[in-house]
C-alpha cells in the first residue's frame, strides 16, 4: 500500500467544507473539476491519501517522503511543492492535465527519473515524448472517466422524446455544441462559417454558460467581456432562425440533449485543450462528432470516418480554414447515418476503459516504487533544455517567424495584437505546432483564397485592415504603396466580408505576413 502526499489546496478549494463522505469538493471548470476526482479517487485504491499543508514541518515531510511508498501527487500546477524543491528529494506522480502544453513549466518541478506525468491522451503522451526525449519526465496515459454506463444511445423513444422536448422537426439535422462560452473553444468560427455558408434544415443549439473568469492568453484584456462581444459582433441583430441556445446542464438533461441531436461538433483551438470530456460523452451516446484534431481532442477525431479539422500555429494562437471545418460538418451530416452508433461508442469505451486508467496507473505506482529519487535539476537549466529542444522540433523557419517581434533590436509589429500588446508566452505558438496537424502557417501562393477567421474588413482612411475579432478590434496599418497593392486583391463577397486572391509576389508576401499573425486563414 502507497501513501500518497497530497496538498490542502489541491485536494479541495474549501478546506473548512463539510466531507462525510470523504469525496473531493473542488471548484473548477467541470471537466477540470471530475477528472481530478477521478485522479484522487483512483489513489484511494492503491493507497491512502495523507493531506499537508504550510503548516506541515519540513523535517517531518522529509521522513516521510524518504519511505519508497511515500509519493507526492498533485494535479495540474501545484505551487505549494515549489518551496519544497531543492530541499527534498521525492517521489512525484503529477495529473497533467494542460501543463504538456507550455512544457517549460516543467523547470519548476523536474525530477527526471522518479516523477511521472499522468496525460490524457496517448497523442499527448506521444507528442511530448517524441519532441523532448529524455528532457521530459515518463508520461503515461490516464484518460478521464466517461461514465459509459450512464452515457448510452437512447431507444428510438427515447430520441423521439428528446426531439419533441428541443422542437427538433423530422427533417430537420440538429446540430450541437456543448461547453464553455469562451472565445478560444471556436463558437465565434462555427457561427461564422455557418452564416456564410448555410447548410439546409439545419439547427444549431449551443449548450453553455459564459465563463467569465477564462483568463486570455494573448492580450490583457479579461474575458469579462466576451459576453458583451458575442452579442454586438456575432448576433449583432441578425436574424437566425437555426440558431438556439441553451444554460449549462445537470448530467441527466445533458444526456437528453445528446439525444435530440444528429451530430456534436466542437472547434475548439484553446491553448491547453486536455481533453474535451464533454465531447467524448456525446460520443459515449452514440452521436457522431466534428472536432478539430488539436491536442486532447486528436484521439477522437481521428476516430470518426470524417477525421477532424486540422490546426496550425499563428502568433496569435491557432487557426484553421472555415471552409474546411464547413466541408467536414457536410461530410458529416450525408454520413453520420451511415455509420452506427455502436461502432462509436465501441472505439470511446475501447479508447477510455477505466481498465487502461487502472492498469497504466498500477505500472507507474511500481516504477516509482522501484526508482530513486534523483537531484533536482537548477530552473534557469532545465528552462534552457526545454526551450532549445522546443526550437529543435519545430521547422526552423517556423522558429523565427515566431521568435520574430521578441528579440531586443526588432520591436513588435504593432499590427501583430490588440492595442499592440505583446502574447506573454512567447512559446506558446510554437506548442501550437507541437499539437497541430502542422508546425507553421499555410504558405499563400497565387492559387489561393483567404478570409478573417474573424471577421476582416478595410478602413480606408486609416489605410489599416481591421479584425473584430475578440478582445480587439486588431489594426494593420500600411504605408500608401503597400496599402494600394493589398487592396487590388481585396474582394467584398457581400455581407460585410472580405477574401484575399494574391496574384502579385508583393501582395503575396503582404497576405503571408496577415496569415502568420492570425488575421486570415485558407479559404
Amino acid at each position: 500500500m502507497f501513501k500518497f502526499y497530497v496538498f490542502k489546496n489541491d485536494y479541495h478549494d474549501d478546506p473548512d467544507a463539510v466531507d462525510p463522505d470523504n469525496r473531493l469538493r473542488l471548484n473548477y471548470g467541470s471537466s477540470v473539476k471530475f477528472y481530478k476526482q477521478y485522479f484522487f479517487e483512483s489513489l484511494r485504491e492503491f493507497g491512502e491519501v495523507i493531506i499537508v499543508d504550510e503548516s506541515t514541518p519540513t523535517d517531518q515531510l522529509i521522513e516521510w517522503l524518504k519511505q519508497p511508498d511515500a509519493i507526492v501527487a498533485h494535479a495540474h500546477y501545484a505551487g505549494e511543492w515549489e518551496a519544497l524543491l531543492g530541499k527534498i528529494q521525492f517521489r512525484l506522480i503529477h495529473l497533467a492535465l494542460g501543463d504538456p502544453f507550455l512544457p517549460e513549466v516543467y523547470a519548476l518541478k523536474v525530477l527526471p527519473s522518479a516523477q511521472v506525468e499522468l496525460v490524457s491522451t496517448e497523442f499527448i503522451r506521444r507528442t511530448v515524448q517524441a519532441a523532448f526525449k529524455g528532457d521530459f519526465p515518463r508520461t503515461s496515459v490516464f484518460p478521464p472517466r466517461v461514465d459509459t454506463s450512464f452515457f448510452v444511445p437512447p431507444t428510438p423513444d427515447q430520441k423521439a422524446a428528446a426531439r419533441e422536448k428541443y422542437s427538433i422537426g423530422p427533417e430537420q439535422v440538429h446540430v450541437i455544441y456543448v461547453g464553455r462560452l469562451v472565445v478560444n473553444k471556436g463558437i465565434c468560427q462555427l457561427i461564422r462559417l455557418l452564416d456564410l455558408w448555410p447548410i439546409p434544415n439545419l439547427t444549431l443549439t449551443v449548450a453553455g454558460n459564459f465563463d467569465q473568469e477564462d483568463r486570455l492568453q494573448f492580450s490583457v484584456a479579461t474575458h469579462k467581456t466576451f459576453p458583451d462581444y458575442f452579442r454586438q459582433e456575432i448576433l449583432r441583430e441578425k436574424e437566425r432562425p437555426w440558431l438556439r441556445f441553451q444554460p449549462s446542464m445537470k448530467q441527466e438533461e445533458l444526456r437528453e440533449f445528446f439525444w435530440s441531436a444528429d451530430l456534436y461538433t466542437y472547434p475548439s483551438i484553446s491553448p491547453d485543450e486536455n481533453f474535451g470530456i464533454a465531447s467524448w460523452e456525446a460520443a459515449a451516446c452514440g452521436l457522431p462528432v466534428v472536432v478539430t484534431n488539436f491536442g486532447g481532442l486528436h484521439d477522437l477525431a481521428e476516430g470518426m470516418p470524417w477525421q477532424g479539422v486540422g490546426t496550425y500555429p499563428t502568433l496569435q494562437g491557432a487557426r484553421f480554414s472555415l471552409r474546411t471545418f464547413h466541408a467536414c460538418l457536410q461530410r458529416a451530416i450525408q454520413g453520420y447515418r451511415t455509420y452506427p452508433a455502436e461502432a462509436i461508442r465501441h472505439f470511446v469505451r475501447q479508447t477510455v476503459s477505466p481498465d487502461i486508467a487502472r492498469s497504466n496507473l498500477a505500472a507507474t505506482l511500481d516504477y516509482l516504487r522501484q526508482t530513486a529519487p534523483e537531484p533536482i535539476i537548477p530552473t534557469e537549466t532545465a528552462q534552457t533544455v526545454m526551450r532549445q529542444k522546443l526550437a529543435q522540433t519545430i521547422d526552423r523557419r517556423a522558429y523565427r517567424l515566431f521568435a520574430w517581434g521578441r528579440t531586443k533590436d526588432t520591436p513588435p509589429d504593432p499590427g501583430m495584437s490588440v492595442y499592440g500588446d505583446v502574447w506573454n508566452k512567447p512559446n506558446w505558438p510554437l506548442i501550437y505546432g507541437l499539437y497541430s496537424e502542422a508546425s507553421r502557417p499555410p504558405k499563400v501562393n497565387v492559387q489561393t483564397i483567404w478570409r478573417g477567421f474573424f471577421r476582416v474588413a478595410p478602413w480606408p482612411a486609416e489605410q489599416a485592415l481591421v479584425e473584430f475579432g475578440f478582445p480587439g478590434p486588431r489594426l494593420k496599418r500600411y504605408p500608401d504603396q503597400a496599402w494600394a497593392t493589398l487592396m487590388t486583391c481585396a474582394s467584398d463577397v457581400g455581407g460585410n466580408d472580405y477574401i484575399f486572391q494574391p496574384k502579385s509576389s508583393q501582395q503575396i508576401r503582404l497576405v503571408q505576413k496577415l496569415a502568420n499573425y492570425g488575421y486570415l486563414v485558407p479559404d
